[in-house]
């Protein structure tokens, strides 16, 4: 932000420390300074009638959980204000703190994304020197490159069973920050399965195939995907696909940004709705208490798009809270005891899986 006499002695240059830059954003000179024009809430009926051609837009979001659950309409609000002729796009991302948050993309225009501490400020400055008849300045640099030819890695791991038929159990081992919650509780639960069916004396009636994959927050490099397409054979004898993913995260209110000293309650997907894995999911709750919401759903996104082509059962539990791909993904979020829980429940699913007939995971296929 551009200081200006006009607003007082003292007035000077201020770095918006939060400031990220939206996936898609480029400059083809690197900078540009144009005055800021405030187009109100994402969340507005329609955008307001005032002048954005040459200008910077300024929208907010107040999100009801991550800023994930915001992505459509920021993004398309976003694009409608770069047609009608503004230069840049800034998000104002209304949570607590000043972390920086990676979502949002292909605004149409550079987009910048401001943490709430920032937010607040560059907003309250907008509107004193909109009440003063006087225009409100911001330089924006931004110096990006596109990459190609870049190539993901996956780790696989296998443990024999007592027959050929395999169940995949696969956890992302990229991240976003310090990347907590998505997905290192789902990677460290991923190595503990591994360990426990190593031992001799916890040998799975099924071969169990164990994938950290490669490439989810990068665009081309889906790394189950490519496990899919390298490993017919592997892949011929799977009759089940689990994922873990963002399992044990406390629940953080961001209504009043107060952390439970429980974990988050996850939705569990089935897609193909099997009555026995159902069952199993079930006791398995009962038995270790692991946070999932009582009803069962059909839904498995995330990682386990890739593994489509396989037409089998596809099973996860997942939550996206508020520190959903920001900076605020620490260590301080997870459960070390929903770790357990998690940990101890997979293990309890998966065996259970593991010693069930083919015709009862997959009813219908």
């Amino acid at each position: 932000m551009l200081g200006n006499i006009a607003f007082g002695v003292g007035s000077r240059d201020l770095v918006l420390q939060s400031a990220v830059p939206a996936s898609g954003s480029m400059m083809a000179t690197g900078e540009l300074t144009a005055e800021l024009v405030d187009v109100g809430m994402t969340t507005d009926a329609s955008l307001p009638t005032v002048e954005v051609r040459g200008k910077v837009a300024v929208q907010r979001l107040h999100p009801a959980a991550g800023a994930f659950s915001e992505r459509r309409k920021t993004v398309e609000r976003a694009q409608e204000l770069t047609k009608r002729g503004a230069v840049a796009i800034i998000n104002i991302v209304e949570q607590t703190g000043n972390m920086h948050v990676r979502d949002f993309g292909n605004c149409g225009a550079p987009c910048f994304n401001l943490g709430g501490a920032d937010g607040s400020f560059l907003h309250e400055a907008l509107s004193r020197a909109q009440a003063m008849g006087r225009p409100l300045t911001i330089r924006l640099q931004l110096t990006a490159e596109k990459l190609s030819g870049l190539k993901g890695h996956n780790a696989i791991g296998v443990v024999s069973g007592k027959s050929r038929e395999n169940i995949i159990v696969n956890a992302h081992a990229d991240g976003w920050y310090d990347a907590a919650g998505d997905n290192a509780d789902g990677s460290a639960v991923l190595q503990a399965l591994a360990r426990h069916f190593a031992k001799l004396e916890n040998k799975p009636e099924r071969t169990l195939i164990f994938v950290a994959s490669g490439g989810h927050h990068s665009t081309g490099l889906n790394g189950p995907a490519n496990f899919v397409r390298m490993n017919p054979t592997l892949t011929a004898a799977t009759v089940m696909v689990l994922n873990l993913e963002h399992i044990a995260q406390f629940r953080i209110r961001s209504d009043t940004w107060k952390i439970d000293p429980r974990e988050q309650p996850m939705n569990f997907g089935i897609d193909n709705s099997s009555p026995a894995l159902i069952a199993i999911g079930k006791r398995g709750v009962e038995r270790y208490g692991f946070n999932l919401n009582p009803e069962f759903g059909t839904s498995v996104a995330g990682d386990l798009g890739g593994y489509a082509p396989l037409s089998v059962a596809r099973v996860q539990a997942i939550h996206s809270g508020p520190m959903y791909h920001t900076s605020g993904d620490v260590l301080a979020t997870i459960s070390v005891p929903g770790l357990e829980r998690a940990a101890r429940f997979y293990a309890y699913f998966i065996s259970e899986a593991a010693k069930t007939p083919r015709e009862q995971i997959n009813p219908t296929r």
